[in-house]
């Protein structure tokens, strides 16, 4: 078994040194983490049921002062979903995390150059650990991190035919 292999280095996707096998492999993570971020986008658990309602103090606010829908669909600023993404592969075996901020228009820019003239942190390592500490919450909350069934079978869809592929290679 190959040893597993970061594809994010420098803040960069690297993808040139990876042998076929493990191209495969971020292809059908990115699939996988499509699928969970579209199930989280639609409000739905982890059994392809409904997701646990929010509690009535938060919906309130949520739906109010920052008119969005009631439910439990992780979309509030929408960063912890963007920041979602594949970190390491094997020939076998894929992981995701909750890593980097996302960097789409800088908003923040001001703050950001405040910060460092006072000599804090910077801002986006803040929204780092507090993308990681959401998603951590989220989860003890009800996992969504996880693979419901329609997303199993979502991935298999794909999967198959590249093991069906390799089958074929084989000698006989």
């Amino acid at each position: 078994m190959a040893a597993s292999v970061r594809i994010w280095q420098k803040k960069q996707l690297v993808l040139g040194q990876l042998n076929l096998p493990q191209r495969r492999m971020v292809g059908l993570m990115s699939v996988a983490l499509g699928e969970v971020i579209g199930r989280v986008k639609s409000a739905t658990g982890p059994t392809d049921q409904p997701a646990k309602p929010l509690q009535p103090g938060y919906q309130r606010v949520k739906v109010g002062r920052w008119h969005k829908s009631g439910v439990r669909d992780l979309m509030l600023t929408g960063s912890m979903l963007k920041s979602l993404s594949v970190r390491t592969v094997s020939d076998n075996r894929g992981t995701a995390g909750v890593t980097e901020a996302f960097r789409g228009a800088d908003p923040y820019r001001a703050a950001r150059l405040r910060r460092r003239r006072m000599g804090m942190a910077p801002l986006e390592k803040l929204q780092r650990v507090t993308n990681r500490i959401k998603a951590w919450s989220n989860m003890r909350r009800e996992p969504w991190l996880v693979f419901s069934p329609r997303n199993q079978e979502a991935i298999r869809k794909v999967a198959l035919p590249e093991v069906a592929a390799e089958f074929q290679k084989l000698p006989r």
